[in-house]
């Protein structure tokens, strides 16, 4: 669909009026009752990891509580009998109209995907059918997880409360990404080439304003950033009920085989990516971990300076930063592969077994139960420097 381009008329000054979007009658969003942790996020910075990953948050300027949220699982092993392979999940929740939704979504969607991954050895279907499940729950305010994992404090939601979702997984060579939003994942590989996995959801892009036009809405430019209904600056995204009918939960899935050539995955809130580009930021990242492959604590330190970086530039928004040392992950599945779980276990250091139960519901609405182990472990693993026979 073509769109007309005329120049706004000029004020007494000389400059360009700001064309304001047509007030638009939306249906009422019911009340929207659902439980999350009752902790409100208002940690200004935190940052840790392990070894093939870290993660580093800080608190934006002008915010009062944190709105970015993040989940990491590596290496889940399942606990149900299932023939499925052992899963790393990573995840980063950009909230938009307050922190409840990207809380509550960082919690309950991998929780959803990993049974339904559990249930049919599907990545691909597992991940949107949880984005899908996630957002239903939301809109419908009847999340009910059990007060083992999430707390039983009400929580209604704003007029237009939100979260982007960028989640990866990883099953043995298959790398998999979902995603809804302008959160970002970039991958850079052994011959320094870098990639960006997918295109954010914005407003502006040509598909997704006749998508948005198609059903009703409204693509507007407002102050230089084309927003839905002149209100919202992502064109998908999970939650905001009101805008429901343009704003959809249905990610971007992508999928491909690692060679054994990858070398860093970095997944961040636009946060980072209004300040840094892919290209500097993998460079960062290379620059730091390859100045001592077998230090274990250089992919926190690569996180950190990334948030640190957007934050001297002058970022006003949160920054969430998620890296992951995709050598030593195809070093540790190897060693898996060849000496199997248990040599790999004996070496693992800090391992968290913990398990968590929580009441998941089936695409049928029936109840079912779901117990995961979320291991995070310290393995003496070696990154390899050179390019080597792909281990897959």
């Amino acid at each position: 669909m073509e769109h007309a381009n005329e120049d706004p008329p000029l004020n007494p000054a000389g400059k360009r009026k700001i064309a304001r979007p047509p007030m638009l009658t939306l249906a009422r969003c019911p009340s929207l009752n659902f439980h999350i942790t009752e902790k409100p996020y208002k940690i200004e910075e935190e940052s840790f990891g392990g070894v093939m990953w870290s993660v580093a948050s800080r608190r934006g300027r002008r915010r009062t509580n944190r709105e970015d949220m993040f989940a990491i699982l590596p290496f889940v092993e399942h606990l149900h009998g299932s023939k499925a392979l052992p899963i790393s999940v990573f995840a980063v929740f950009d909230g938009h109209g307050g922190q409840k939704v990207a809380q509550y979504a960082s919690q309950r969607l991998p929780q959803l995907f990993l049974r339904k991954y559990e249930n049919t050895c599907d990545v691909e279907r597992a991940l949107e059918w949880a984005f899908i499940q996630t957002d239903k729950e939301i809109s419908a305010g009847n999340a009910e997880p059990s007060e083992d994992s999430l707390s039983a404090v009400p929580v209604t939601l704003t007029r237009a409360c939100g979260t982007t979702a960028t989640v990866v997984s990883l099953v043995g060579d298959q790398f998999t990404v979902a995603h809804v939003g302008d959160s970002r994942a970039v991958l850079s590989n052994l011959d320094g080439t870098v990639q960006r996995l997918f295109e954010d959801h914005k407003p502006g892009r040509r598909d997704e304003m006749e998508r948005i036009e198609s059903a009703g809405g409204l693509v507007v430019e407002v102050s230089g950033t084309f927003r839905v209904n002149g209100v919202l600056a992502v064109s998908r995204a999970i939650g905001d009920p009101e805008l429901k009918q343009f704003i959809i939960p249905r990610p971007d899935i992508f999928r491909f085989s690692l060679s054994g050539h990858e070398e860093f995955l970095v997944l961040a809130s636009d946060g980072l990516w209004d300040n840094i580009s892919d290209e500097e930021c993998m460079e960062y990242v290379r620059k730091i971990i390859s100045s001592e492959p077998a230090d274990d604590s250089l992919e926190e330190e690569a996180a950190k300076l990334l948030v640190q970086t957007a934050w001297d530039r002058g970022t006003n928004d949160d920054i969430s930063v998620i890296v992951v040392n995709l050598l030593k992950y195809a070093s540790l599945w190897e060693k898996k592969q060849e000496e199997g779980d248990a040599a790999v276990e004996e070496e693992m250091l800090g391992v968290n077994t913990e398990k968590i139960s929580s009441t998941c519901v089936d695409e049928n609405q029936n109840p079912i139960e779901l117990e995961m182990v979320t291991p995070v472990a310290a393995l003496p693993l070696e990154t390899p420097r050179v390019r080597k026979p792909s281990p897959w």
